[in-house]
């Protein structure tokens, strides 16, 4: 009784669709359909990667079934030397199929996601729900023990901008210990907790907040990140990436006892107390 019901609920879904798509479905065709629509491509730094896409259909065969397919040129713009598909199969008695995508890293990929766009020709045997969108990007992996632990930090120039005479310019206090920790939403960020700016005496009182480091393919990326002071009266500048961020390397020795770490000060110029700055600083590890 229950694969009748299942059945049913089945048909219903696959007469919907075809009615949507102005499609008449009967049981001599054979209806299509990606269990998902978008899968990644995660593509290692100068190195490979693999990914399988998977689709449904709603009839056996007592033969293995392959569907042939097209790529849309109009809403693909991944590098093709960048990807290898294979083909679209059924093994015989299944309903389950997939296809499996390789990726080398040609040096034209990055960390922004190119797309690849499937299309399985519908005809008078079948019916395709849909089409495959392949997302293909750069992926660093970091090891969750890399960059964590108690680090000590030193500014390049702890006097700030104009010569140290503006009362300001660290973004934090470079005379205490920190911790850095996994940021538990992104895997190849760190997280420590810090009061900014803590020579303003409108942040002596703040409570910490989080300041953000991320490890994305050997370059060291702070982000734009609000910060808890006011300057006159206006939120300041905050903190934003470097022009030209810092890097590290996972196959040295020791890559992560000390490191550097470029950001903006003032990244936004809110703060007209004084300009923008370029503040440098080293992570000493300690524990």
């Amino acid at each position: 009784m229950k694969k009748c019901i299942v059945s049913l609920i089945a048909l219903c879904v696959i007469l919907v669709s075809c009615e949507q798509e102005k499609l008449i479905f009967d049981q001599s065709q054979t209806y299509l359909k990606f269990d998902e629509p978008i899968v990644d491509l995660a593509i290692l730094l100068d190195s490979t990667g693999t990914t399988e896409a998977k689709f449904n259909v709603s009839n056996l065969s007592s033969s293995e079934r392959t569907y042939e397919f097209e790529i849309d040129t109009d809403k693909t713009n991944a590098d093709p030397d960048s990807y290898t598909l294979g083909t679209f199969v059924v093994p015989a008695n299944s309903y389950v199929g997939s296809m499996t995508i390789t990726g080398v890293d040609t040096g034209n990929i990055t960390t922004e996601a190119k797309r690849v766009v499937l299309r399985i020709p519908p005809n008078s045997d079948l019916i395709v729900d849909g089409d495959l969108t392949i997302k293909v990007f750069q992926s660093c992996p970091v090891p969750e023990t890399a960059f964590v632990g108690k680090y000590t930090v030193e500014f390049a120039d702890p006097d700030g901008p104009d010569g140290g005479t503006f009362t300001g310019g660290l973004a934090f206090a470079d005379d205490v210990t920190y911790e850095l920790v996994v940021d538990p939403n992104d895997q190849a960020s760190r997280i420590m907790q810090i009061i900014h700016q803590p020579k303003f005496a409108s942040c002596a009182a703040a409570d910490p907040i989080p300041f953000k480091i991320s490890f994305i393919c050997n370059e060291i990326i702070v982000s734009s990140q609000d910060n808890s002071c006011t300057c006159g009266g206006n939120t300041t500048g905050g903190i934003g990436p470097a022009i030209v961020p810092t890097t590290y390397d996972l196959e040295a020795d020791n890559f992560d006892s000390t490191f550097v770490v470029k950001f903006e000060e003032n990244a936004n110029g809110a703060c007209t107390d004084y300009a923008f700055f370029e503040a440098e600083v080293t992570f000493t590890k300690v524990q």
